[in-house]
């Protein structure tokens, strides 16, 4: 995993000062090397492997300039630095972040058809594979990834990201004549012609929803991704036009029953091969453990792949609380017992959430949405100081698997909206003898899935729930229509456990989760892998029908068979669910009160109007306890920070 940069114009210009600012800015990303690559407009190409010779050609003029930092992970050797470049005459180049995990396969399937290597590396492998299939090489890959390719000798762009958006690619037109291209949007910010200006949707959809990254656009306007599982291609001349973005990855649809316990071992075989071929890797893996089943599941298969390899002992992060309602310490403590770990663990604390919080906006690019955000943070720290360069962690089984505990209210929905009402009676009354839910919380939740717009707003503004037109947000200033993006992106999908995962895999809840984790560990230079995240096990649980994911009020059912044996039954048969949980509540209510009052009250100062007066009336009685805390004030806080940290004008 590494950061990349690319420059590309229509007409010669001086590009190596910019390319070299915009790399220097993701260091972190990249600390083991760097290079650089400069076209000119016949095809010539200059490419100098280190910062002083790439500053020395401020008078050259070029079209094309690709830059990258290095993380190395699989071949640590100078053979595999970048920008790398294949073909007769050196026609292809390529900047590269991420990995194919299944590079070894398609390495053996290239030689076969008659491809030399020259390094070890998964890089050489996808340049030839671009080289052999062209756009059709995005299909052979599973892996997460963000690369540009560029074709010397037809003056083409390729610019492609992985199927669900693991590692990022952002675009950005600094004049009408050019395109810039990097992993992280503060590249950006060192160019000429940078004036942040606030993306006022996106802003709303924020501070109300919490949801980010479920369009194309970021909260600077102008500042785009590419979509997950898209690609762009175009020559040179072409990029003054509309970019041809083009989608060549789709959830699919497909749909099929197998018995249970066949389902079961299918499960199993796929998760245990996603866990070893993300074991793979010139240095040393180590996993992020919280505790729940997602993590434990990982550590354990990996525990059992490392014995069976003979393999270093693995290391494990945790972030513990000291309030034992925010702690998963005993669940931690099961896992490690019954596997051959090396334990860390950490604990933040609102004093370092305070020192840290500069460093975490302007690491995050963009405004989170909660404090576990500094949690996930603090645990790639400690594998910094660990010596540990990869670390597991389980993004994606939630959505996946439909694991949250949200779901519950579009489930029971779902029943009987498709008149399965048997099924909505057993399952209704699991959740009240065995998840101990209220039957006012479960009406409440049937309601806000089933209820006509209007009855459903009033019910969420009663129970203080997020609401189309707030009060506390100045939405004339922002200029746009209210409306709720959670509830127009779910009714995209079928009406059933599978829709609602499609839904949270594309648009409402994974994209802001991988841009959080990528950030949270690229900024200590640690690369971040998601075995729930391997394609072949997404489209394997989609295509299961509901009830072998949630049943009998039990949710991940085939996760929790398919473990069996594997993981302590302490952790296979628990109920509850917290993740890297902080206790944002006590800490901004109780530790420091006054603080996060001022925190508050400079927010909306610095939110330039957005935020009205009534929003820190809101907050601050959420402070003193006049009303029920929720994220939403985290939000606002956030928000104000982020706005004067990247001086964004509304």
């Amino acid at each position: 995993m590494c950061g990349i940069a690319a420059l590309i114009s229509q007409t010669a210009r001086s590009q190596a000062h910019d390319l070299v600012k915009m790399c220097d800015a993701i260091v972190h990303r990249g600390p083991d090397g760097q290079g650089y690559a400069f076209f000119s407009q016949d095809g010539r190409q200059k490419l100098t492997c280190t910062r002083k010779e790439a500053l020395q050609l401020k008078s050259e003029r070029t079209r094309v300039a690709l830059g990258h930092r290095r993380l190395a992970i699989t071949d640590v050797s100078s053979a595999a630095s970048q920008p790398m470049s294949f073909g007769s005459q050196r026609r292809y180049w390529i900047t590269f972040n991420g990995e194919i995990y299944n590079f070894k396969e398609l390495r053996a399937e290239l030689e076969v058809k008659g491809y030399g290597f020259t390094s070890d590396s998964d890089t050489e492998v996808l340049i030839c594979a671009y080289a052999e299939w062209g756009n059709d090489c995005l299909r052979h890959l599973n892996g997460m990834f963000s690369f540009v390719i560029f074709d010397s000798i037809s003056e083409t762009i390729f610019a492609a990201r992985d199927r669900y958006g693991v590692k990022p690619l952002y675009w950005w037109r600094p004049d009408a004549q050019s395109l810039a291209l990097a992993s992280e949007i503060k590249q950006f910010t060192f160019l000429s012609n940078w004036a942040p200006k606030l993306e006022r949707k996106a802003a709303f959809d924020y501070l109300n929803w919490g949801l980010t990254d479920h369009t194309s656009k970021t909260l600077f306007e102008g500042v785009w991704q590419l979509p997950a599982g898209h690609y762009v291609q175009c020559n040179i001349d072409e990029i003054a036009s509309a970019l041809p973005i083009k989608q060549w990855y789709e959830l699919p649809q497909k749909c099929w029953r197998q018995p249970y316990k066949d389902s079961v071992v299918n499960f199993r075989n796929v998760f245990v091969n996603a866990v070893k071929l993300r074991l793979n890797a010139d240095v040393e893996v180590g996993a992020a453990l919280s505790g729940g089943l997602d993590s434990s599941s990982i550590v354990c298969v990996a525990d059992v792949l490392n014995r069976e390899s003979d393999a270093k002992t693995m290391h494990t992060f945790s972030a513990r609380a000291v309030d034992k309602r925010f702690d998963e310490g005993d669940f931690i403590d099961s896992v490690s017992s019954k596997t051959s770990t090396v334990q860390h663990m950490i604990y933040p604390d609102n004093d370092g959430l305070r020192r840290d919080l500069d460093m975490l906006i302007w690491h995050h690019d963009e405004p989170f949405g909660s404090t576990s955000v500094y949690a996930e943070w603090r645990v790639f720290k400690e594998s910094k100081e660990a010596g540990i360069k990869v670390v597991l962690d389980g993004h994606g089984a939630d959505e996946t698997l439909a694991g949250y505990k949200s779901n519950v209210g579009f489930f029971l929905s779902s029943l009987l909206t498709r008149g399965k009402f048997g099924q909505f009676l057993k399952e209704f009354s699991a959740q009240r003898k065995y998840q101990n839910k209220a039957l006012l919380f479960l009406l409440v939740e049937i309601l806000d899935n089933l209820a006509p717009n209007w009855l459903r707003q009033f019910a969420r503004k009663l129970s203080g729930r997020s609401v189309s037109c707030p009060s506390w947000i100045n939405t004339e200033l922002l200029g746009i229509m209210p409306v709720d993006p959670m509830q127009s992106l779910q009714k995209r999908q079928e009406p059933n456990l599978s829709g609602l995962s499609r839904a949270q895999l594309t648009a409402t809840s994974l994209p802001m989760q991988l841009k959080w984790v990528d950030r949270d560990s690229m900024a200590h230079s640690i690369e971040s892998r998601a075995p729930f995240m391997d394609y072949r096990l997404i489209e394997l649980v989609l295509s299961m029908p509901d009830e072998y994911k949630f049943d009998g009020g039990v949710s991940k059912r085939i996760l929790r068979s398919a473990m069996k044996q594997l993981l302590p039954e302490k952790v296979r048969n628990r109920k509850d669910k917290m993740g890297f949980v902080t206790p944002e509540e006590i800490w901004v209510c109780k530790d420091s009160p006054a603080d996060f009052k001022r925190m508050l009250k400079d927010a909306v100062e610095n939110s330039q109007g957005i935020l009205k007066e009534e929003a820190f009336n809101i907050g601050s009685a959420m402070i003193d306890g006049d009303l029920p805390y929720n994220s939403r004030l985290w939000r606002m806080i956030c928000f104000g920070l982020w706005m004067k940290r990247f001086k964004v004008r509304v």
